[in-house]
């Protein structure tokens, strides 16, 4: 990069489409050294040393390890509603984690280790909730971007 941050030369690492699904938005896990994927109800996750898949996680949506994995007549819970687009990583033990209930207007921090829910974060009810996309963490802090006022706002 130059003085001004901008880029003066780039490599392509890999050729081609690596995530699960056309529109999966990749989060960095610097403790791992991968890169996860959201892709409807599992987390992909893959080496930044090369194109192998290392394992993929069931997200247990909504569901405390206390609550289980929910039986068939249960099932009152769906990937649709959370942004289906995007994970990010908060690096927070026991909550690494994090994704957006557009139905319920909150953050959701789950755990990387099994998949279930540790914590929830409510949203103010102005909070610009997209269900693909538009939702970024990093310093401590959840980032939503609106679309219509173009703007992100930051939630701590």
């Amino acid at each position: 990069m130059n003085v001004k941050g901008i880029p003066i030369k780039t490599t392509i690492f890999l050729e081609g489409k690596n995530q699960p699904g056309d529109y999966s938005v990749g989060a960095f896990n610097p403790v791992k050294q991968q890169v996860m994927f959201l892709n409807e109800d599992e987390i992909y996750f893959y080496s930044i040393k090369g194109v192998e898949l290392d394992q993929t996680l069931t997200m247990h949506w909504g569901r405390s390890k206390e609550d289980g994995e929910p039986d068939e007549e249960d099932l009152d819970w769906t990937y649709d509603d959370y942004n289906s687009t995007t994970v990010v990583y908060t690096g927070i033990k026991g909550a690494e984690l994090g994704f957006i209930n557009t139905t319920d207007s909150q953050i959701e921090l789950y755990n990387i280790a099994d998949g279930f829910l540790t914590r929830r974060l409510n949203l103010p009810e102005d909070a610009a909730i997209n269900a693909t996309f538009n939702f970024a963490y990093t310093n401590g802090m959840f980032w939503l971007f609106n679309m219509e006022e173009r703007t992100w706002t930051s939630y701590k």
